[in-house]
């Protein structure tokens, strides 16, 4: 009897417990932003891929301007964003869990 509850017991938790394991470029999908105008917004579409959407708000006018990129990531954990045929790298920061782009610092939404 308890070796038949034992079996049960792991036919229902294996496949439970296996999908909750952490994919390599989880820590960079969310929504960042840099101050009030500008935010990014990254997701995951496949092992390796991301798409992120970049926006920016124009202060003449009040509108909100999108731009959608591919990213890959790269071996060292570097989330690499292609913009208008160049690699922009997209770094987090493991002390101060902000991530980079150039010379700006993204700071994670509290919503994501």
């Amino acid at each position: 009897m308890r070796r038949r509850i034992a079996e049960t017991l792991a036919l229902v938790l294996v496949p439970l417990l296996s999908g909750c394991g952490t994919s390599a470029g989880d820590e960079y999908v969310g929504e960042w932003s840099h101050g009030a105008r500008q935010r990014l917004e990254i997701t995951r579409q496949g092992e390796s891929t991301f798409e992120v959407e970049t926006r920016y708000k124009d202060t003449f006018v009040g509108l909100w301007h999108k731009n959608w990129h591919k990213a890959t990531l790269n071996d060292d954990g570097t989330l690499m964003m292609r913009v208008y045929g160049r690699d922009v790298p997209l770094v987090i920061d493991e002390v101060s869990g902000k991530l980079t782009r150039g010379g700006d610092e993204y700071i994670r939404s509290p919503r994501s």
